[in-house]
């Protein structure tokens, strides 16, 4: 895993970078505003060829014009620390320290240190960590996105493969007329594998999945494997390759189901899981895993009364009468009048009303395509 080294951010020159995007944004004539707030033009361009001392000087008066914090050796030793830690919790999804990350990158903001733009960096991979659902994720942070993509000039090689991770989320259009990208970090195709399974391009999806999980799995990322292997068992759904989505979520359960450190990726795995079993019509598998199930959600109980209805009519209507006696929401209560009537008749209306349930969308399709067959 790669380690960022900010010691060229010990030197003033990299915030003439910085300085110059600054500049540009107040005015056009860069010279004009220079001799406005008494500093050389020909002083301002020999410190970006590195003259030291009068860059430290001009480095420290932009500094106070701009209202931000001059940095020192020790601030940007911490800021380097940091920066390693995030991006290792990034690579390696772990959360136990994202409250604690993300309330000291608030606080750094709040300082307005003469490296902000690096300290909204760190921000934007905080969001990136913070959800799987790319629609989330793009709509919240796209205005940040776009301010940083101001400041290229002013990150180090490192620092722009954090950004060039997120441009796969951000970018309107991502071309893949030759499938072959080269990103510098694998997380990037991690990300485009997600931004197509959201788009509903789903082999595109796969293909990605694939490439970013032999990477991980080179690097032992286990659980970047794991979260791979959600995508492509929902690409597999979705292109109903039910059989391939079978084996994949079969063997990643019997690999976590009893490892209280991957309880979210075993429930989201089971999901994907039920959907192909319905799909391939192992409906007692279903049931095995669904009827004592204290807590159930719509999609899961949807497929638990399909296989029921498939595999036992006396026990489907039981289950199903129970289940209708001791709800007390008028809304849930609907919900099985429609799964019964869809199942007993195939009345398009009761379909139509299952919709504007929370039910996964391949669940539906199968609900759709093959229960009414």
């Amino acid at each position: 895993m790669k380690k960022f080294d900010l010691s060229i951010y010990k030197n003033y020159k990299m915030y003439l970078n910085y300085f110059d995007i600054l500049i540009k944004n107040e005015t056009s004539n860069k010279e004009n505003f220079l001799e406005r707030i008494l500093i050389s033009p020909s002083s301002y361009r020999r410190a970006k060829k590195d003259n030291k001392k009068i860059g430290d000087q001009i480095c420290s008066e932009l500094c106070t014009y701009f209202k931000l914090k001059i940095f020192d050796n020790a601030i940007i030793e911490e800021l380097e620390e940091k920066i390693n830690r995030i991006y290792y919790n990034f690579y390696y999804k772990n959360y136990e320290l994202y409250d604690e990350d993300y309330a000291w990158i608030n606080n750094m903001i709040k300082e307005n240190y003469v490296f902000n733009p690096i300290i909204q960096l760190m921000k934007l991979l905080l969001d990136l960590s913070r959800t799987n659902n790319t629609n989330t994720i793009v709509s919240d942070s796209k205005d940040l996105y776009n301010e940083l993509n101001k400041y290229k000039l002013f990150y180090s090689e490192e620092l722009l493969e954090i950004l060039e991770i997120a441009s796969v989320l951000y970018e309107e259009k991502i071309d893949i007329s030759n499938m072959f990208i080269y990103y510098k970090n694998e997380i990037a195709y991690n990300m485009l594998a997600s931004r197509f399974n959201y788009e509903e391009k789903y082999l595109e999806s796969v293909f990605f999945c694939n490439l970013a999980k032999q990477r991980f799995l080179q690097k032992e990322n286990f659980r970047r494997v794991y979260f791979i292997n959600l995508i492509l068992l929902a690409n597999y759904n979705a292109l109903a390759a039910y059989k391939e989505s079978y084996d994949l979520a079969f063997n990643q359960l019997l690999s976590i189901r009893y490892d209280i450190n991957y309880t979210y990726e075993f429930k989201a795995t089971l999901k994907h899981y039920i959907i192909a079993c319905v799909g391939m019509k192992k409906y007692n598998e279903v049931i095995n895993e669904l009827i004592n199930k204290e807590e159930i959600n719509t999609t899961d109980m949807l497929a638990l009364l399909i296989s029921l209805y498939r595999t036992s009519k006396s026990k489907y209507k039981s289950y199903l009468e129970k289940m209708k006696t001791n709800e007390t929401n008028e809304k849930f209560i609907n919900y099985y009048i429609a799964i019964d009537k869809y199942l007993e008749k195939g009345n398009k209306e009761a379909l139509n009303i299952l919709y504007n349930y929370d039910i996964n969308k391949n669940l539906m399709k199968i609900l759709k395509i093959k229960e009414n067959q």
